[in-house]
């Protein structure tokens, strides 16, 4: 199998152990996960203080100038997480390209010194997953003029000489985006209520949108929900009669591991 080369700007690591998450096992816990990892490697779970983290050995942080790469990469750790979910239940899951130095024994020591807040952690979590909502205005979208006030902007603006049109154009723009960010605010405002009962916990997603490829509808609001997983469905229902208003679409994904909702733990060494 022949690996992508790292960009110059990756670091060499001394004994390092990529984190994808920690867990609480019950019992005692399998030495390995059956599933794949970042580039073929086999996860391990290393136990200390009654919590675990599953981990592969290695000598540098992951970076490439290739998207296709990193990609591959992160659906990687999202398998490896999924796996550790379906095997020990919900856990505390770290971002990509996390590495402890020290090896083994750095790990362990991390473990112990911070079991109590990884257990409260895994506790808070448990039987929880992570959605994402994002609503969004399809390009044709009409906006809403209750006050008939575009309507009469439009009238001025057909009967106005050249110089008092171009005035009254900008005036009728202004006021079409000044409506749309009123819906926006109002749709915004009907999801939470529409989910506040399911809902654990809310988060804004900030950076890039939530789809994958081009897409020229324009985003209203993107959130992050923490739901008990049995009522995923419940959640997707209250999503409905949004989705059925004129203009808008949703995109409902999931479950995840809940990334956004979960604190963060000092692993000392950590890169």
């Amino acid at each position: 199998m022949t690996v992508p080369e790292r960009t110059d700007g990756a670091d060499d690591l001394a004994d390092g152990r990529y984190v994808y998450c920690l867990v609480e096992p019950e019992g005692e816990p399998p030495a390995r996960l059956p599933v794949e990892g970042i580039d073929g490697e086999s996860p391990r779970v290393l136990a200390a203080g009654g919590v675990a983290a599953v981990v592969h050995e290695t000598d540098t942080l992951y970076d490439s100038d290739d998207p296709a790469t990193i990609r591959r990469w992160l659906l990687a750790h999202h398998r490896v997480v999924e796996a550790a979910t379906d095997r020990f239940g919900t856990p505390i899951p770290f971002q990509f390209d996390v590495v402890v130095q020290g090896g083994d024994e750095t790990v362990r020591s991390v473990l112990e010194s911070a079991a109590d807040e990884i257990e409260a952690a895994v506790t808070d979590v448990a039987g929880r997953r992570e959605y994402r909502i994002e609503l969004l205005f399809e390009p044709d979208a009409t906006v809403p003029d209750p006050e008939g006030d575009l309507a009469a902007l439009r009238e001025q603006t057909e009967a106005a000489g050249e110089g008092t049109a171009f005035l009254l154009e900008k005036k009728l723009e202004r006021k079409r985006t000044e409506l749309r960010r009123e819906r926006a605010a109002a749709l915004a405002a009907d999801l939470e209520a529409a989910i506040d009962e399911v809902a654990v916990a809310t988060a804004s997603v900030d950076g890039d949108r939530l789809g994958l490829g081009d897409d020229d509808r324009e985003t209203v609001t993107q959130i992050a929900v923490l739901a008990d997983h049995d009522r995923e469905d419940d959640l997707g229902a209250r999503l409905d009669p949004i989705a059925d208003r004129s203009g808008v679409a949703v995109r409902f994904t999931g479950p995840w591991a809940p990334y956004s909702f979960v604190p963060d733990i000092d692993l000392e060494g950590g890169r």
